[in-house]
């Protein structure tokens, strides 16, 4: 049995990275300002003794930060759907070398926000849920 969340969350870091003007990164840091996409990926095993199922769950948050009381909701809107049209722009999900997604949901999207001394910082979570077998 292998572990599927990092070629999953390499699958989707690689995948959103032509599309967007952005840096997609897997985890946050100190080098990396807004805006960014950060890519974290869970998994769930579901497997039988002639099947290896996972359940993956993706969440994809698109981080941009903006000065005052409002703003960046337009910028988080953008990204949001160029996200979105570009996972779900065939009948097909994906594969990886040693993974095939065999389904995709989007779960969830929801809006949070920081307030810092000098804006805002949003934080827009998509929530993406697949079943991936493993093929060896």
């Amino acid at each position: 049995m292998k572990d599927p969340t990092f070629e999953i969350r390499k699958y989707y870091i690689d995948a959103l990275q032509p599309v967007l003007d952005v840096q997609v990164v897997n985890y946050a840091t100190a080098g990396v300002e807004p805006p960014y996409v950060l890519v974290m990926t869970r998994a769930e095993y579901e497997g039988t003794m002639t099947t290896r199922l996972w359940i993956m769950t993706t969440e994809i948050t698109i981080v941009v930060k903006a000065g005052g009381d409002f703003g960046g909701d337009a910028m988080t809107e953008k990204y949001s759907e160029m996200i979105l049209e570009r996972l779900f722009q065939s009948d097909t999900y994906g594969a990886t070398a040693n993974f095939d997604i065999i389904t995709q949901l989007v779960r969830n999207i929801e809006t949070d926000y920081e307030v810092l001394q000098d804006g805002r910082l949003l934080l827009k979570k998509i929530q993406i849920e697949n079943y991936v077998e493993q093929k060896n």
